[in-house]
């Protein structure tokens, strides 16, 4: 069975090395494969990925989920509104995945975007927000970070600081 979606590059378990990955999830009946994979990925335990983006896709408006594992290295995201029609995150020189709304998205109707990336070497992850974001949920390392921090249009740009895992 394949994941049917707006993936970017498909989700892979247990890659080697860097790897990246996006797409979106609109209703309840697709979270828990993409909480499966994810956790294949350095993200949370399956039933804590599946608690989150259910919790996220139960909001109206636009959400975005991240994900970034970089095992023993410290790492650095960079998150902020762009005028752009997609969530991407970015590492300079390494790998860049986005994931666009889904064309049913309005400001009443519940979308999560997912991005993640993984890389051994850490280093300054740009996260771009299309201007409809409404709150955004960061897992670092195994572990959320953030959940569901408010983040508009008006909002400031944040940097947040990720641990070794």
């Amino acid at each position: 069975m394949q994941l049917r979606s707006r993936i970017a590059q498909p989700l892979r378990p247990r890659l080697a090395g860097s790897a990246c990955g996006a797409g979106s999830v609109t209703t309840r009946g697709r979270v828990r494969r993409f909480a499966e994979r994810l956790s294949e990925q350095g993200g949370l335990s399956v039933a804590d990925s599946v608690a989150e983006i259910t919790r996220l896709v139960k909001l109206p408006g636009v959400s975005v989920l991240v994900q970034l594992y970089t095992g023993r290295s410290p790492a650095r995201v960079h998150m902020q509104i762009a005028a752009a029609p997609a969530a991407r995150l970015c590492l300079a020189n390494s790998m860049c995945c986005a994931s666009r709304p889904a064309p049913e998205a309005s400001a009443q109707t519940p979308c999560v975007l997912i991005v993640w990336a993984r890389s051994g070497k850490g280093g300054e992850f740009v996260l771009d927000l299309p201007p409809e974001t409404q709150r955004v949920s960061l897992v670092g390392n195994r572990r959320l970070v953030c959940s569901a921090i408010p983040f508009s249009h008006d909002s400031a740009p944040q940097t947040v600081e990720l641990g070794r895992a």
